[in-house]
């Protein structure tokens, strides 16, 4: 049994112990073993108590709030009240739900609109053939629908925020309904861990939707997200990182109206080979975050279908550039 030897801290939190090595490990190379043990501090489970019922009662405020815009906006043309004021007595009973105080802030962006969905004008897509010149009407007809203002039911505008300083906690309120509630805290590895995962399921579904949309246009991807909705993506929400704002970009798509498999097999090194054409697709890159995590890393689709996380992003961009 080794003997040690070491000290511990005035306060009694921290232990440095040192393995006195034996006559019998007395080797030229041998190096003695030291040991640090530090007392983990008690969690706050009374402040962690607060901050889940805080979380539970943002919410539940949220979704009241945008019952009253939305009773508001259908009586008043799609339009939403100049202040949230507004809203009470005849829409919100309580209006202390929209009344700031010292422990809960309440922003507002006035002048927003019921968004409407343009699915009825949706411009109708190109004929597969001629099959030489497909890929460029498909890119023309993702820009039709941009021209249309097609994508601005797709992209979420926060219209009301809530946040608790004190608890470093933050609500948004979009005005498809979309509700959010975050830490704003800067150490919530719970949270980051729980975001990233919910980000490569975002990933994973849009490549199904274009695995689907590719079974059933020639083997091409789509041109871009636009084109996807309602067929193939139902939710938009599914088209930004849950770390970011509701109404930031969507994921960077990197190869549109591309037909991947033919792409892929420029990249086959030996024919003979079953699984060099799965190899190559599961190297590059289809979409991706559009902003860099707090450890600089990013989630990667791949042609694949399966997502990555990587702080080397940049290089794998280089695959199809």
């Amino acid at each position: 049994i080794p003997a040690v030897q070491g000290t511990i801290s005035s306060d009694g939190n921290t232990v440095e112990l040192t393995e006195v090595l034996s006559a019998q490990r007395q080797e030229q190379d041998a190096v003695p073993s030291r040991f640090r043990m530090a007392r983990v501090p008690a969690p706050d489970i009374g402040g962690m108590l607060s901050l889940q019922l805080a979380q539970g009662q943002c919410r539940k405020d949220l979704e009241q709030i945008y019952e009253a815009l939305e009773s508001f906006s259908g009586e008043n043309e799609g339009r939403f009240p100049l202040a949230l004021k507004d809203l009470a007595p005849d829409y919100l009973p309580n209006a202390a739900l929209v009344t700031s105080t010292e422990e809960r802030k309440v922003e507002y962006v006035a002048g927003l609109v019921m968004p409407k969905s343009p699915v009825d004008t949706r411009p109708k897509e190109p004929d597969h053939e001629p099959a030489e010149t497909y890929p460029d009407r498909l890119m023309q007809f993702e820009q039709a629908l941009e021209l249309s203002g097609y994508g601005k039911f797709l992209k979420s505008e926060v219209i009301v925020r809530l946040s608790y300083p004190a608890l470093a906690l933050e609500g948004t309120l979009t005005t498809k309904g979309d509700v959010r509630v975050l830490n704003t805290g800067e150490d919530d590895s719970q949270q980051l861990a729980a975001l990233r995962a919910s980000d490569q399921n975002n990933l994973k579904q849009l490549g199904l939707v274009i695995k689907m949309f590719e079974n059933e246009h020639n083997g091409y991807s789509p041109p871009g997200w636009l084109t996807t909705y309602p067929e193939y993506l139902t939710d938009p929400n599914v088209l930004v990182n849950p770390k970011d704002p509701p109404s930031a970009g969507w994921y960077d798509y990197l190869l549109p109206a591309t037909h991947l498999e033919e792409l892929a097999k420029q990249y086959v090194t030996d024919e003979s080979d079953p699984a060099s054409l799965a190899r190559a697709m599961s190297e590059l890159p289809l979409a991706m975050d559009t902003t860099d995590w707090p450890d600089g890393g990013r989630n990667l689709l791949f042609c694949d279908g399966h997502v990555e996380y990587t702080r080397e992003w940049r290089g794998v961009l280089q695959r199809v550039q």
